[in-house]
């Protein structure tokens, strides 16, 4: 299937589609009409902005973001009693992406019958019109603003249409939400990946719609509390520049939830976004705009030295341990690593290829965990890691070939 062409924020308005379709007549069998099929039509319906409790920032004369059909879109036609039909649509030259127009092609329809419709389309001739399934998994943005990897994830259906005149009028009913975040980026960078994570299951990732139902809505199969995309050649360059995400979602219910972004670059680092969750209804269209990285406290250099000038500690640990991958790409000859038991000072880190390696000084026989604090000259974080390992004068704590990793946390 040709993927469909999008343009974000459109002026307002419903798309009226006359549908062109290829002759499938020996697929189905069909009892004529009196009068020959005249026309199917199609409506595919914009996503307007949902204004109720949001915040957005939308230009006076555009507030939607419409859909056009594309050569070869297909959607699936079922009758009341009946095998699916592909009905893909077939553009003209010289029409525009707005306007299709199906007249006949070998079609005939039953005279009783009722007709349903969905998109996008199913392989399947005998899928079961009641359990029809739909995914929002695997979404990948590939460019800044490129709309494309939304076109398997614009589900649409219509049911119980009845033939009249010659003709069907199939009025599609969005199914799922088109959102778009807006992040201010600090410094150019190119990313991987965004996820984001609630505090309990939220987020639809797999559905079903029954074409039977009066009311046709998304059935959720699968909910999680968290929903990760993709992200391809979707780039920074200029420090505080916005990057627009945009993806489809089920109708969900985050209102009074605070959700956390995740966004991963290409060197594995990760930053955080808070958003502030509102709920999100079926074809409608929601900007989470002005979103910025989470910020923490900010420290000047610890400068950690361990002096014991006094003898007081006869023993100590060796420790080799390193930053969480995620972590690397901000690391630098600045930053510094100690270790601490019950707060107290214990030992300083030399950075080594990567690894920090100390001796965690102590007494035989002395009980008390080993916490670790690591400052980050970049941002001027400071990072801990508390209550790590139980302080033991045998132990090795990692070594050259095997560092231990540091589940660091920022202090907050």
């Amino acid at each position: 299937m040709k993927m469909k062409k999008y343009s974000t924020l459109l002026f307002c308005g419903t798309a009226l589609l006359m549908v062109a379709a290829c002759s499938h007549d020996d697929e189905v069998d069909m009892e004529p009409v009196p009068q020959d099929l005249t026309d199917i039509r199609v409506v595919a319906p914009a996503f307007e902005w949902d204004y109720r409790g949001s915040r957005l920032h939308v230009e006076l004369d555009k507030d939607g973001f419409n859909t056009f059909w594309t050569n070869n879109d297909t959607l699936g036609i079922l009758p009341d009693d009946g095998a699916q039909v592909p009905f893909p649509i077939q553009m003209e030259k010289g029409q525009s992406s707005h306007v299709a127009r199906f007249t006949g092609g070998g079609w005939a329809l039953k005279p009783a019958a009722t007709y349903s419709a969905y998109y996008p389309y199913i392989g399947d001739i005998y899928l079961d019109k009641n359990n029809i399934p739909l995914r929002f998994t695997g979404q990948w943005q590939k460019g800044k603003t490129n709309y494309e990897h939304l076109s398997p994830y614009i589900y649409m259906a219509t049911n119980a249409t009845t033939p009249l005149e010659g003709a069907v009028n199939l009025e599609l009913q969005h199914l799922g939400c088109y959102t778009v975040f807006c992040i201010s980026v600090p410094e150019p960078t190119a990313f991987t990946a965004m996820k984001l994570v609630a505090d309990s299951p939220c987020f639809v990732q797999e559905g079903k719609i029954n074409l039977s139902q009066s009311d046709l809505a998304i059935a959720p199969t699968l909910v999680a509390d968290t929903m990760a995309f993709n992200l391809e050649g979707v780039t920074t360059t200029a420090p505080n520049e916005e990057v627009e995400l945009s993806f489809m979602f089920a109708p969900t219910q985050l209102k009074g939830k605070t959700i956390k972004a995740i966004l991963r670059d290409v060197d594995g680092f990760e930053e955080e976004i808070n958003i502030e969750g509102k709920d999100l209804c079926a074809g409608c269209a929601y900007k989470f705009d002005q979103l910025k990285y989470v910020t923490y406290p900010q420290h000047e250099p610890p400068h950690w030295t361990f002096n014991d000038l006094n003898n007081v500690f006869q023993s100590g640990m060796t420790a080799v341990v390193t930053l969480p991958e995620s972590m690397k790409k901000m690391e630098g000859p600045g930053d510094e690593m100690a270790a601490f038991i019950n707060g107290e000072l214990r030992g300083v880190g030399k950075i080594i290829d990567g690894s920090y390696y100390m001796i965690v000084h102590g007494n035989i026989g002395e009980k008390g965990k080993v916490s670790f604090k690591y400052y980050n000259q970049k941002k001027k974080y400071l990072y801990e890691a508390k209550e790590v390992v139980d302080f033991n004068t045998d132990l090795i704590f990692g070594v050259t070939d095997h560092p231990k990793v540091l589940p660091l946390e920022v202090i907050k």
